[in-house]
């Protein structure tokens, strides 16, 4: 079993992918678990896709980035714009902001390192976090449950650099090729290599029970409720702070990058993502619920 190769999909605890001052993660039986607390301020950890390349400018316009710091924000999550007010993520990246610094998501951002003036940012304080009432990253951390939402008193103005994607229908099976963005490592070695640029990649959704068996995980650790991407080969997949991040098809989410195993890419290993249609009817009674 590979079980101890698990892991969250997130930040290696290096000066060089992090440079934490204190770290939000930690390595618990293998895996690497948020702590919930930390700083990540100074020079902003940042990757990208194994087996992807740059995406074009505004070709993800529903992409977003969340970032914390005490003094200057980092990545450490991506998200997803589905409407002017609300960005989709997974629930382990909300329980992973702290109470305290600077909470930021970042709309039309291309380059991590650099303001090109697309962009529209965002603050984000617990108040405006919600993580699914079945999920909790401390004692689950391969739950099916792993999906969250943040909301904005102040919308997103749409543009061509910003703009929501399309839900899917309820409960909907997809099949086929898929499409990934983020800002994760683009390395399959234990060695983390941070490009500033969106990356993107073209991967085919695999079956759940063939993922299943390829991992060789007992069924309640690949929920049905779960997805997979990637290659049986290996050479892509989602990676290391591409955690949080949409994987698309026909301008649909599909999927939420949970977990995968590191190092990334490995044969026999996909990514493993939330199934957006298993939980519209949360996402939408949590929008409901909400007076802004």
């Amino acid at each position: 079993m590979k079980i101890q190769s698990i892991l969250v999909l997130g930040v290696i605890l290096t000066a060089q992918a992090a440079r934490l001052t204190s770290p939000l993660f930690k390595i618990h039986n293998g895996i690497l678990v948020p702590t919930g607390k930390g700083s990540a301020s100074g020079s902003s950890s940042h990757g990208r896709i194994v087996g992807g390349g740059d995406a074009e400018m505004g070709s993800a316009p529903w992409m977003v980035s969340l970032q914390w710091g005490i003094v200057r924000p980092s990545h450490f999550c991506g998200g997803t714009i589905i409407n002017p007010n609300w960005v989709l993520t997974a629930g382990h990246c909300v329980q992973a902001f702290p109470s305290y610094g600077i909470a930021v998501v970042i709309a039309g951002l291309h380059n991590l390192s650099e303001f090109g003036g697309t962009e529209q940012v965002r603050h984000v304080t617990r108040s405006n976090m919600w993580s699914h009432e079945e999920f909790n990253d401390a004692e689950n951390y391969y739950s099916p449950h792993d999906i969250g939402l943040l909301v904005f008193q102040t919308p997103f103005a749409f543009d061509y650099f910003v703009n929501a994607i399309a839900l899917p229908s309820p409960n909907e099976m997809h099949t086929g090729m898929a499409t990934l963005h983020g800002w994760g490592s683009n390395s399959s070695s234990f060695y983390p290599t941070f490009p500033d640029i969106l990356q993107t990649v073209d991967m085919p959704i695999i079956p759940i029970e063939t993922c299943r068996s390829a991992w060789n995980l007992e069924p309640e650790l690949l929920h049905d409720n779960h997805i997979c991407g990637g290659l049986l080969g290996g050479a892509v997949s989602a990676c290391d702070l591409d955690r949080g991040g949409a994987l698309t098809q026909n301008e649909e989410i599909v999927g939420i990058v949970s977990f995968g195993h590191f190092p990334c890419a490995q044969p026999d290993i996909p990514s493993v993502y939330v199934r957006v249609s298993a939980y519209i009817s949360w996402i939408e009674d949590t929008i409901d619920n909400v007076q802004l």
